[in-house]
């Protein structure tokens, strides 16, 4: 079967997860014996290593909010899609200039579309002037755009049925309108097996993601302050910005330095810090699924994380969202090694009952097969 898959996230380097799912999904649609041709917005997509078909670069911009409309080079898609003749479109993720797009074309070409969706960020997640005005800025496409949208859908998958969040807004309108609806959930970009046991691990929590309000790294110093001085933490992101130098100053007057390390992923063994450490610590304020948490169940390391989106029904950790609930939740496990070796053991145990990359192959296999049975 010819598939074009097209993401924003190309070239797969980008550390974010949508990227590092994207690239997954492209080698996986090559194992199973599809020709797939991958489609995205950034020009260095020559130097993709996903051996596809073709390679294609498509100028585009924009999220679809009042501040940033989806444009998209119409005619130099539709030339792209003659010219390879897909079986099947398949779009990773929603409010990219480039899938908002390709979605509108390919239906007007009668291709069936399968959007992979990762969640959808159009709700207010903190209760701030910024947040408020961002979410007023998407109002006119939750209202008058994604409804349409999804009915140009064959189908859609979603990373969670069951759990009620604003992030999977999207899958509860598709369900209103009927669509087929079929899962396809996250698997951990790094090989974390882990075999080490309570007693071989450092006394230090892990906290990892790019540093934003969004993923909340002031409050996971701030639960860090409360503890013993014995207790480190190693926070792993891209060392800019803004917020970035808030965290660094907040280490300082809080006289943390000996506590507290800032480390980009290419400065360490991020799969042994994950392996070494006692906890995974996300204080993200909006997720959809978290493949931080992915990665802890995976190297049988107990989280504390906040419950949001598909995060709270995952097994293996502490939920918890005030700050004293997080302080809590943290000195129970490092004070319990029942309680460590219990979490450690229900982590590993899920993730490799519904997590691994053999089980989202199976899923995103079905899924493919599913809608095209729908033409």
């Amino acid at each position: 079967m010819k598939i074009m898959l097209v993401s924003r996230s190309w070239p797969a380097y980008e550390k974010s997860g949508v990227s590092l799912a994207a690239q997954k999904h492209a080698n996986m649609l090559i194992a199973a014996g599809h020709e797939l041709y991958i489609v995205g917005s950034n020009p260095l997509i020559a130097q993709e290593s996903t051996p596809a078909a073709g390679k294609f670069y498509e100028p585009s911009s924009g999220s679809g909010a009042l501040y940033a409309p989806a444009k998209l080079d119409r005619q130099l898609f539709q030339e792209l899609i003659s010219k390879t003749q897909p079986d099947l479109v398949i779009l990773e993720a929603w409010q990219t200039g480039l899938t908002e797009g390709a979605l509108k074309i390919a239906h007007q070409m009668h291709i069936p579309i399968l959007m992979i969706s990762h969640g959808i960020s159009i709700h207010p997640y903190s209760n701030t002037l910024r947040n408020w005005l961002r979410y007023l800025a998407w109002l006119p496409y939750q209202y008058l755009c994604l409804r349409s949208q999804i009915q140009k859908l064959s189908a859609i998958t979603v990373l969670d049925l069951k759990v009620d969040s604003a992030r999977f807004y999207d899958r509860d309108l598709a369900q209103s309108l009927h669509k087929p609806i079929y899962p396809l959930t996250n698997a951990p970009a790094l090989k974390v097996v882990s075999n080490k046991t309570r007693a071989e691990r450092k006394n230090q929590i892990l906290n990892v993601g790019y540093f934003s309000e969004v993923k909340n790294q002031l409050r996971a110093l701030a639960i860090l302050k409360t503890l013993p001085n014995s207790i480190s933490m190693l926070l792993v992101g891209k060392k800019e910005g803004a917020y970035y130098q808030a965290c660094e100053q907040y280490v300082k007057q809080s006289q943390l330095e000996q506590r507290v390390a800032f480390k980009e992923d290419h400065q360490v063994d991020l799969a042994m810090e994950f392996s070494q450490s006692m906890i995974l610590l996300q204080t993200s304020i909006t997720e959809a699924l978290p493949m931080t948490l992915l990665e802890a169940m995976a190297s049988g390391t107990p989280f504390v994380a906040t419950p949001v989106g598909a995060a709270s029904a995952l097994q293996g950790g502490l939920h918890a969202k005030t700050l004293s609930e997080q302080v809590l939740a943290v000195e129970q496990i490092f004070g319990d090694e029942r309680l460590w070796k219990k979490l450690s053991a229900e982590g590993k145990s899920a993730f490799e009952q519904h997590f691994t990359d053999a089980k989202v192959r199976e899923q995103l296999c079905h899924a493919v097969e599913n809608t095209m049975s729908l033409v």
